[in-house]
């Protein structure tokens, strides 16, 4: 529905608004009064979210941008539906949201638009309000790592052999599925945890590890005996060293 609008627009913007979301007044005359002084850039802005039910509960929805590669920025943060505009022939360019997808739409156009665009800059304001249900998709959390793992390893794939995928955006993606691998396994989901891992080390030689893993050590036992018997290693080398200590 979102492409059919796209190519039913009659102007050079567009402005995309889920349903349960919603736009500030002057959201779009001040964003385009950026947009227009900086056409190649990826324009967004901040936010603020809000729990359906409760008026009275408001947090800020910022996505944090200080330069830098923007793939590599986008691989690791959801930039929200509502919260760019967006040059028509840019959307056109990349052929909008991909038909099929359940969640992440959003996530995966912009990763397509990252290459298009050298940079992006962020409006300090927030400008568009998310109102979030407990029963909507975005708080399905597995459902929306599975398919946040198609989108950012199928955009690897897309990019495994172009001179756009660089050092830092491998980095990124590998890292982006070693983090949802970890949340994969608090939430009891082996599989999937086990799945992410082994993509994230396709990816990087590394396998995104340095964001799971606050000691090198640690990662070095992650490869040898695997993300569920670390703990083990780990009470083990514990329980030794307190043995160790009590013979002394």
């Amino acid at each position: 529905a979102r492409n059919r609008g796209v190519e039913m627009a009659n102007g050079n913007y567009i402005q995309f608004l889920d349903a349960d979301d919603e736009i500030h007044p002057d959201k779009i005359s001040t964003q385009l009064a950026v947009f227009r002084e900086n056409p190649d850039a990826f324009v967004f802005t901040d936010g603020q979210m809000q729990q359906e039910g409760d008026s009275r509960s408001s947090q800020p929805f910022i996505r944090d941008y200080r330069g830098g590669c923007l793939t590599t920025f986008l691989v690791h943060n959801n930039v929200q539906t509502s919260s760019p505009i967006h040059l028509k022939s840019d959307l056109q360019k990349i052929g909008g949201f991909k038909p099929g997808r359940t969640c992440s739409q959003e996530y995966e156009m912009h990763l397509k638009l990252s290459l298009l665009k050298p940079t992006a800059l962020r409006v300090q304001r927030p400008l568009f309000t998310l109102h979030r249900q407990e029963q909507s998709v975005s708080s399905d959390d597995v459902r929306l790592m599975i398919e946040r793992r198609n989108v950012v390893y199928e955009f690897f794939q897309r990019l495994e052999q172009q001179p756009e995928l660089t050092e830092s955006i491998r980095v990124a993606i590998s890292e982006r599925l070693a983090n949802d691998a970890t949340k994969f396994k608090d939430l009891g989901e082996r599989n999937h945890c086990l799945t992410n891992f082994r993509l994230a080390s396709k990816v990087h030689s590394k396998g995104g590890l340095s964001v799971v893993y606050n000691k090198p050590s640690l990662a070095i036992a992650h490869r040898i005996v695997g993300p569920y018997n670390i703990g083990k290693l780990v009470k083990a080398k514990r329980l030794m060293k307190y043995i160790l200590k009590m013979r002394k």
